[in-house]
């Protein structure tokens, strides 16, 4: 019986050390603990601006040209002034009818679509990118405002942070137009969304 009993003991004590050592085995895994302080986390942004001032947008007014005459090469300096760089620059064309007073004799007021095709867009530049070269000519008459709004103007390459590219353009009402499009005019509105 002693021999049962010390025995008993014995496995019982070794029980014992094996659940300790298990035991204090799961608990040196989970005890260890690190901390660290003072930690900032702040997101980056992406902060256009055209012409040195917040809005992504710019208007080009034309009206009152008269046929063969050109706006002039008009320039928006595109600026990242946020702390990321920009992948990727969209850039879209609307426009909208903005007619003036018809003189005495003119033939009537035309359609914002039916001006916007008479314009033809002579510079349309983005950094050292001509846009022009990819916007097809589908009249055969010049990349009239008609057809450069159609396009797709998305995808440019972006900007840097701190960094600035110019876009321009220039336009012409076509000559030989007579009193046709007398007065009649549209606002071109250029809006530039710069992409992470």
């Amino acid at each position: 019986m002693r021999k049962i009993l010390s025995k008993l003991i014995a496995s019982i004590i070794c029980i014992g050390v094996i659940a300790w050592l298990v035991i204090g085995s799961v608990q040196a895994r989970f005890s260890d603990i690190e901390s660290t302080q003072n930690n900032n986390f702040t997101a980056g942004i992406l902060d256009l601006k055209t012409n040195d001032t917040d809005g992504v947008t710019q208007t080009l007014y034309l009206i009152g040209f008269i046929p063969g005459e050109s706006s002039g090469t008009q320039t928006v300096t595109l600026k990242n002034n946020g702390n990321l760089n920009g992948s990727s620059l969209d850039i879209d064309l609307s426009y909208v009818q903005n007619d003036g007073t018809n003189p005495p004799g003119a033939t009537g007021t035309k359609t914002a679509d039916a001006t916007a095709a008479e314009i033809i867009v002579t510079t349309l530049t983005y950094g050292s990118t001509d846009l022009l070269t990819g916007i097809t000519d589908t009249d055969g008459d010049g990349k009239d405002m008609l057809e450069v709004a159609a396009a797709d103007l998305t995808g440019q390459v972006g900007i840097n942070a701190q960094d600035t590219k110019d876009f321009t353009i220039a336009v012409q009402l076509k000559a030989g137009l007579g009193t046709a499009f007398e007065a009649d005019g549209i606002n071109v509105t250029i809006s530039f969304t710069l992409n992470q």
